[in-house]
């Protein structure tokens, strides 16, 4: 069996678990679960395709107490989950993020908005692509469909995927990019009620 999401795209590999927190306080947070988008260039021991990326891979990390870590094989088949249930708490990880996005809103100067800005120190933000929620939070400012550029794992560039405002800002977005602290992937992510998928990507 080979079981597929389709809002994602995804292919898995290997079952996984879910992490919680070993810590003897009550009042300390669970540790999470999830998904973060990376480039191609990190290397990963468990990764899953997206539908459409050459440059861009999803990979399953989980928190502990100084950060987040990517699954390896052994930590992977060690918690014994299987694939569907772990894209199940991902997301829901995925969810509470995009809920409580407060993305900035990029107007020209006649006050039409251009672009949203997105950005989270959270570490799964990416994986906000996922959540029905994401497209839902644009809908009366940019529009059903949406272009998003992921150029770095805390920033996320979002437009109106017609009207060629990419297009107008691309070279301020390559630029973000090479100057990010975690970057992904110039590859733009076209997202919509089908879920989401890569269709293109921007020259460097």
């Amino acid at each position: 069996m080979n079981p597929h999401f389709s809002a994602a795209g995804l292919i898995p590999a290997i079952a996984v678990s879910l992490l919680f927190s070993s810590s003897a306080f009550a009042e300390k947070p669970e540790h999470r679960v999830g998904f973060i988008f990376e480039g191609s260039f990190e290397k990963a021991e468990i990764v899953s395709k997206l539908e459409g990326a050459k440059k861009t891979q999803l990979i399953p990390a989980y928190e502990w107490d100084y950060g987040i870590r990517l699954f390896s094989k052994a930590e992977w088949e060690k918690r014994g989950y299987e694939w569907e249930n772990f894209v199940s708490i991902a997301k829901k990880t995925a969810d509470t993020l995009a809920d409580k996005l407060e993305p900035d809103l990029i107007r020209d100067s006649r006050g039409v908005i251009d672009y949203a800005l997105v950005t989270s120190e959270d570490p799964f933000l990416s994986s906000v692509l996922m959540s029905p929620l994401f497209g839902k939070k644009f809908k009366d400012t940019l529009g059903d469909q949406l272009h998003v550029v992921i150029v770095d794992r805390h920033i996320l560039y979002v437009f109106p995927a017609s009207g060629g405002k990419l297009n107008d800002y691309g070279a301020a977005v390559v630029e973000k990019f090479k100057s990010a602290e975690l970057p992904v992937s110039l590859e733009v992510f076209q997202v919509d009620e089908k879920g989401f998928r890569v269709v293109g990507e921007l020259e460097r």
